[in-house]
């Protein structure tokens, strides 16, 4: 009901893909990409890459990243690792199976933090992983997508990528 209210992904996910496949987590434990969510699962019986981005705040750990002074890191915003798994998924999934990212995206972190930590770079990798992918992506709209975001999973980069927005959506 509103695009702000925090969510979990992975019961989101569970929705999205056929209820009798089977999921594979892929890089579940990184260090720091917890905010990402890779599954290769089947969607129309059609095996699929499915990307999610965690939609809550998550506790920031022990006492590193993004929270220090705070305790959490920010809903719906990718951080070094997590932009780094999902470029790594993206590279992956290319030639072998169509990609679905159900995106409740803020965009990237600018935190001095994160920018020593690369995060132009992996946001940049998540760019070029788009271009280079070979066959559909289809990138869900489900909360908000805006900022960098925008720019990485931006049509232009790649004429198979093709967006979806649910009603009520920002984008």
């Amino acid at each position: 009901p509103s695009r702000k209210t925090a969510f979990e992904i992975r019961p989101v996910m569970s929705a999205v893909m056929d209820q009798d496949s089977p999921v594979l987590e892929r890089w579940r434990d990184q260090r720091g990409a917890q905010g990402a969510v890779v599954w290769d699962t089947r969607i129309g019986g059609r095996a699929t890459t499915l990307i999610g981005i965690e939609s809550h705040h998550r506790p920031e750990g022990k006492g590193d990243g993004p929270g220090q002074g705070q305790n959490w890191w920010a809903a719906a915003t990718l951080y070094p690792a997590a932009s780094k798994k999902i470029a790594r998924a993206i590279n992956h999934a290319s030639g072998r199976r169509p990609v679905v990212v159900l995106a409740n995206l803020a965009g990237f972190d600018g935190s001095a933090w994160s920018l020593r930590g690369n995060q132009l770079e992996f946001g940049a990798e998540i760019a070029r992983a788009v271009v280079n992918f070979v066959g559909p992506i289809v990138v869900v709209v489900i909360g908000r997508f805006h900022g960098g975001a925008y720019v990485v999973f931006n049509k232009t980069l790649n004429d198979n990528l093709r967006m979806l927005a649910v009603e009520g959506t920002k984008v």
